[in-house]
């Protein structure tokens, strides 16, 4: 255990940090455990390429992208500019994602994520267009924005792991034969963001009765990065307060199904099963959820499932909110 015995401002300079993934700390040279900087920008993905996808540099020669360092100048529809950051599938927040292989009509074939985005020429308008939507109409834009290509095949080729470039204050670089493809982009932002999903909520007769939301936790100094919360809100009942608790609750052993179509609680002090058994269709209810919810052994559970044991000021929030129909 080490004190503090003194503290004095000093003049700025620059200064330098580290993610440290899981833990979020490290140690300094007299031992004492620091907090790392978890998520100072947000990493916002263009998409990515398999490894062996060359890049025209700003000289015009190619090189593989995962070849590529920072300082690096890449040629871009306005000239050549510098690379600021490489990403690998150990950095990117999707390292291997599900990927396509697209073939163009100069002959020239890559392999990208199913989201990597490519610049299309649509009525005149420049419009980034994510290469699982893109269809053989369709115009790419290469550097010599006079040209263009479109691509002849399209197929799934599973999951792979990617690389992908920051290009300076530009959003793109070009693949081998030209075409413009957009960059990841860092942005500074917020310390917590979260990813809302949404789809429909239809009854049986295909009405729309409300919206299932997931919270996907992206960035949080408090709550473990990729828990994912699930809630249902009804035209009717507005917020179901109880929604997603069910699998939280079996998950960690505080309801159980003794037989099919069944509930009950569990006593996390004794272990003992409550003999009353419910129809889920009946547990929105306190009388079943408020015993589980005040328990102090649920609580915990729960604090150790989703909560970081070092947490910092939370600054402001990011919500992104995306569709999960199609």
């Amino acid at each position: 255990m080490k004190k503090l015995v003194g503290i004095r401002e000093v003049e700025q300079f620059p200064i330098y940090d580290l993610t440290v993934k899981d833990d979020h700390c490290f140690e300094l040279g007299n031992g004492v455990v620091a907090h790392n900087s978890m998520f100072p920008k947000t990493v916002i993905p263009g998409g990515c390429v398999a490894g062996g996808t060359k890049i025209v540099m700003s000289d015009n020669k190619l090189k593989c992208i995962e070849d590529i360092t920072v300082g690096d100048h890449v040629m871009t529809l306005t000239g050549p500019e510098a690379v600021t950051v490489t990403w690998d599938s150990e950095t990117l927040e999707d390292g291997t994602p599900e990927c396509i292989e697209l073939q163009f009509d100069d002959g020239y074939t890559c392999v990208v994520s199913d989201k990597h985005k490519f610049l299309v020429s649509i009525d005149d308008k420049f419009e980034w267009v994510k290469a699982k939507d893109l269809t053989e109409d369709m115009d790419i834009v290469k550097l010599h924005a006079a040209h263009s290509s479109k691509i002849v095949s399209k197929k799934n080729v599973g999951r792979l792991p990617v690389f992908d470039l920051t290009i300076g204050n530009k959003a793109q670089y070009a693949l081998e034969n030209g075409v413009v493809s957009h960059n990841t982009a860092v942005t500074y932002a917020p310390n917590t963001i979260f990813v809302i999903g949404k789809s429909q909520d239809k009854g049986s007769d295909g009405e729309l009765n409300g919206w299932n939301f997931t919270l996907n936790v992206h960035k949080s100094r408090y709550v473990r990065e990729k828990s994912k919360f699930p809630f249902n809100v009804s035209y009717e009942e507005g917020i179901r307060k109880y929604s997603g608790m069910l699998d939280m609750a079996i998950e960690l052993g505080a309801v159980v199904s003794p037989s099919s179509g069944w509930y009950s609680s569990v006593d996390l002090t004794t272990g003992e099963i409550d003999p009353k058994k419910w129809r889920k269709k009946d547990l929105d209810v306190p009388e079943f959820w408020d015993p589980i919810l005040s328990s102090t052994e649920f609580q915990t559970k729960i604090a150790k499932r989703y909560k970081l044991e070092a947490s910092m000021d939370t600054g402001q929030i990011e919500i992104i909110i995306e569709d999960e129909d199609d």
